[in-house]
């Protein structure tokens, strides 16, 4: 039996995270507790509301996002704050943002000055990136069972998850 090894590229993002993913259940099973939270259709969902979330406070139409570069502020604050805080692909980013591809996005947000580009955004918009970007903003609120230990959450936890309009 040979095992070879070799550098994962950014388009191998989803099969990595798919087997991240999976990793992390066996260790889950193995050990017998929810030491983890990852679950791929959340985190895909969330960073799908914020991108929604965000273009309707930047007023920019889905529709247009393929006509502007993948340099365009409001493109490159969504996409770090997805990148940032959530486990999506630079490739789903780059789908859903249209700013061609995980290359393009890696290059784009490791060339990013944060400073320069939150000045070039709407002052909503700024503050809409900036409290999400900050480390207690996106506390998700769950019961434990007492039988068996694990999360879950239901309706009487959403005045706590959205308190206000966009809270």
């Amino acid at each position: 039996m040979s095992i070879q090894i070799t550098q994962a590229q950014p388009e191998d993002a989803a099969v990595v995270a798919t087997l991240v993913g999976e990793l992390l259940r066996e260790i889950m099973a193995a050990i017998n507790e929810q030491a983890f939270n990852f679950h791929q259709a959340d985190t895909e969902a969330r960073a799908a509301a914020w991108l929604r979330e965000g273009l309707a406070i930047a007023g920019l139409p889905q529709e247009q996002l393929a006509s502007l570069k993948g340099s365009d502020p409001r493109k490159l604050a969504l996409a770090t704050l997805v990148w940032r805080r959530t486990e999506v692909s630079q490739e789903w980013i780059a789908q859903r943002l249209h700013m061609r591809s995980a290359a393009n996005v890696s290059q784009q947000l490791r060339r990013l000055d944060m400073k320069s580009m939150l000045k070039r955004l709407p002052p909503a918009m700024r503050t809409f990136i900036n409290a999400r970007l900050k480390v207690f903003s996106e506390v998700r609120f769950a019961f434990r069972r007492y039988r068996d230990n694990t999360l879950f959450t239901d309706d009487r936890l959403s005045l706590l998850e959205r308190p206000w309009p966009g809270g």
